[in-house]
């Protein structure tokens, strides 16, 4: 289980990267259009809820506790 580098604060960097590309398009664009890639994204976030319950079974308590400290998209500032 890796819980260095970007995971060190959140559990799923590559979808937070993805939310952010979709943001900078859109405000290049100038435009809301890109609101429709937030679609995919909610798709994303079911199927993190799948992923964390596979991650549970296989590591168990141990991803529990890395759950509970590390936010899933976005960094948990306050402990």
């Amino acid at each position: 289980m890796v819980i260095s580098g970007p995971y060190r604060y959140v559990r799923h960097p590559f979808y937070l990267s993805f939310l952010l590309g979709l943001t900078g398009v859109g405000l290049a664009m100038a435009n809301w259009f890109f609101l429709v890639g937030l679609v995919p994204f909610g798709f994303i976030v079911a199927r993190t809820r799948i992923e964390e319950a596979k991650l549970v079974e296989r590591f168990g308590v141990e991803y529990e506790d890395y759950m509970r400290r590390v936010g899933r998209f976005f960094p948990r500032f306050m402990r």
